[in-house]
């Protein structure tokens, strides 16, 4: 098993790969899911699948050798990967490639990731800073909304609001990649 701790990049960096940054919470099934237990500072992913998991590896199909996924979740600073990957279908799941929390800034019981100053733009912008500096352009940030104003304005452009699991965000998605990779047709498969 994978954890944080542990990480590997295993798709390599190319011209024609896109970075997602994919914020999860929200998008699974709710049903049963068990109340998270003990410290705030813990995050158990539901067991419970993707919701439309299915739907989401069908559209990303045409991408998925160009797409590397990064989980953007706060739950994942101390999540092992693996817990994240088990909720998506198989072909996604091999493409989350890290999450977007550094593991070289985690090591110690006070982080800057813990500092109330520190946005998801900070994150992410760390990331690939550090793991994929040539990425330029080529990378969308699906966010639920939070912090949006902590956005450069000329980094927005990047950014998708909502969950992925909304057909009109996916939507965008696939419609951002289509222009840029020239799939024809992948964005009007959902």
């Amino acid at each position: 098993m994978q954890t944080l701790s542990h990480r590997t990049n295993q798709c390599p960096e190319s011209p024609s790969t896109w970075i997602l940054f994919v914020e999860t919470k929200g998008m699974w099934n709710t049903e049963d899911v068990p109340e998270m237990q003990g410290s705030s500072d813990v995050y158990t992913p539901p067991k419970q699948r993707l919701m439309d998991g299915p739907q989401l590896e069908h559209a990303l199909a045409p991408y998925l050798d160009h797409v590397e996924i990064v989980i953007s979740d706060w739950g994942a600073l101390h999540a092992p990967l693996e817990a994240f990957r088990r909720q998506l279908p198989i072909d996604v799941a091999k493409r989350v490639i890290d999450s977007m929390f550094l593991p070289e800034l985690t090591n110690s019981s006070w982080s800057e990731y813990h500092s109330t100053v520190v946005t998801r733009y900070d994150c992410l912008r760390l990331w690939l800073d550090r793991r994929r500096p040539r990425a330029g352009d080529q990378w969308i940030a699906i966010e639920q909304g939070a912090q949006l104003d902590a956005w450069p304005a000329r980094e927005r452009e990047h950014v998708i609001i909502g969950k992925l699991a909304q057909p009109q965000v996916l939507r965008r998605v696939l419609e951002r990649l289509n222009a840029q990779l020239g799939t024809p047709g992948a964005a009007n498969s959902i």
